[in-house]
């Protein structure tokens, strides 16, 4: 017999066979195939990663401006 969780959808329910020894119960519900603190684990840590990337962005961004303000300063003692 196909596991439930809660009640079926409706009274009647129809068994459909799938390949292999999986067979689902059609109008019940089926369980989830994610464990959720695994997956809220991997997007604290997909967090991190991309805070820390925004970071070297913005640190790169302050460089080139910086750079720029220099070039402009030396370009204008020259003239």
């Amino acid at each position: 017999m196909a596991e439930t969780i809660g009640r079926p959808f409706s009274r009647s329910s129809t068994e459909i066979q799938l390949p292999g020894s999986r067979h689902i119960e059609q109008g019940n519900l089926k369980p989830p195939s994610v464990n959720p603190v695994t997956e809220l684990a991997g997007s604290r840590v997909a967090m991190g990663a991309y805070q820390s990337n925004l970071k070297v962005i913005a640190a790169l961004d302050d460089l080139n401006r910086r750079t720029v303000d220099l070039l402009k300063i030396r370009g204008e003692s020259f003239a």
